[in-house]
């Protein structure tokens, strides 16, 4: 149904924090913001499926179809296309010649690949190091039963990618295998919107291949106007590039199609906060912890707002809740608080200092106590190890310190960034 641009389609991050809820259909839809939901039921017996599907106008709860399905599991994505198709026939939703080729589009499925590729699906979700190698099993367990599987090959470079990012596998053991598994995947099917999704990060953090990165997220939105993990990477990429008004309204658009995602309203936090709108910018990521206040990036975000505006008591206070939500030992917690009192704000940044676990870390503290020549030399090994936060250079209010020294514009120069 996300591929239909004619409907706006809840991404189902938002829809499954409904799951066993006793909230009447109406009152969810007004949250939600839907004039309709389909629900159903799922009823699966060894190798056969059997599919209750009811559309409802949300307001009223009033039935408007429903039907029953029964297929075998190898024919399920067929039944999910026939699905839309006739969902969208039911609200009169006008369907392109391409979204009618693509929806009569089929490949049979094999069960136990498809069954395997969504548990290393549900390890991947939860974004964490030892969650990424159970997801990694996974996908390969899924290759292994079924070779020609896209999907597998999209969910193993995508957790390889980040385990990248992440700082949990060495680069030059991630990307050989990112790399691989994506090539894998488009030629199978390059008709795939996360294929394509998956492209424009790697042209974007890997290559810095700007104009490439934007036309496969461009790509990858024509193909599925509702992937909202798409959209609000394509707002951060936005406001790297320095555009951020475009960033902020694809950011909102994230939010509108994922309300209750916490990726997406973080990266409308993010997309404030680079554009300056330091206010917005603190409030957004306020909202964003209370959707899931356990989660440590809420705070390390929040943290660097409160940093751009000199509001040293919060950011110290939002940073020791960042690290008890790490697995921070209590007495480094405490110890953070200790050092700032005694020693101030530049006290903090030095203890910080002291711990950086990675150069571009080091050159982002070492900008703000003013030690230019040291964080350069950082910089510059981040050049060399092409690491991916490198692309946040252009914007980023964080290296505001260094930005009219004219190895800043030179470091910019060369990694290509649009004037």
């Amino acid at each position: 149904l996300g591929q239909i641009s004619a409907l706006r389609v809840i991404s189902r991050t938002s829809v499954m924090r409904y799951k066993g809820t006793q909230k009447p259909l109406p009152e969810i839809a007004r949250e939600l913001k839907v004039d309709a939901v389909i629900e159903g039921t799922l009823l699966r017996s060894r190798d056969r499926v059997r599919i209750t599907a009811n559309l409802l106008h949300a307001p009223t709860d009033r039935h408007l179809w429903a039907e029953t399905y029964e297929r075998d599991l190898g024919d399920v994505l067929g039944l999910q296309r026939e699905l839309a198709r006739t969902v969208a026939r039911e609200i009169r939703a006008a369907l392109s010649p391409q979204e009618q080729a693509r929806l009569s589009r089929s490949r049979p499925l094999n069960p136990e690949a498809h069954e395997l590729y969504l548990k290393g699906q549900y390890h991947y979700y939860k974004w964490r190091t030892e969650e990424f190698k159970k997801a990694v099993t996974y996908f390969e367990k899924a290759i292994a039963v079924d070779p020609n599987y896209a999907q597998a090959y999209l969910g193993l470079a995508k957790t390889y990618g980040w385990q990248w990012i992440q700082g949990s596998l060495p680069p030059k053991e991630a990307y050989p295998k990112f790399s691989a598994a994506l090539k894998r995947a488009l030629e199978i099917d390059d008709t795939l919107p996360e294929v394509h999704y998956v492209l424009a990060v790697s042209a974007w953090y890997f290559y810095w291949n700007w104009a490439q990165a934007e036309a496969e997220f461009k790509r990858a939105l024509a193909l599925n106007p509702n992937l909202e993990e798409a959209r609000f990477e394509y707002a951060w990429f936005l406001t790297s590039m320095g555009r951020s008004a475009e960033g902020i309204t694809e950011a909102k658009r994230a939010v509108e199609g994922d309300p209750l995602s916490f990726s997406a309203n973080l990266a409308l936090g993010s997309n404030y906060h680079v554009a300056r709108q330091y206010d917005q910018a603190i409030a957004q990521y306020l909202r964003t912890i209370e959707l899931d206040p356990n989660d440590p990036r809420g705070y390390g975000f929040l943290s660097s707002a409160y940093t751009s505006l000199g509001l040293y008591d919060e950011v110290v206070k939002t940073h020791q809740k960042e690290m008890t939500l790490l697995g921070g030992k209590p007495e480094d917690v405490a110890a953070v608080g200790e050092v700032y009192r005694a020693s101030g704000y530049p006290g903090y940044l030095c203890w910080r200092l002291e711990r950086a676990k990675h150069p571009y870390d080091a050159a982002a503290i070492q900008a703000q106590l003013g030690l230019k020549d040291e964080a350069f030399a950082n910089l510059e090994k981040c050049y060399r190890e092409h690491w991916w936060a490198m692309v946040q250079l252009k914007n980023n209010p964080r290296w505001d310190p260094l930005r009219s020294d004219p190895r800043f514009q030179g470091l910019l120069r060369r990694m290509n960034f649009p004037q």
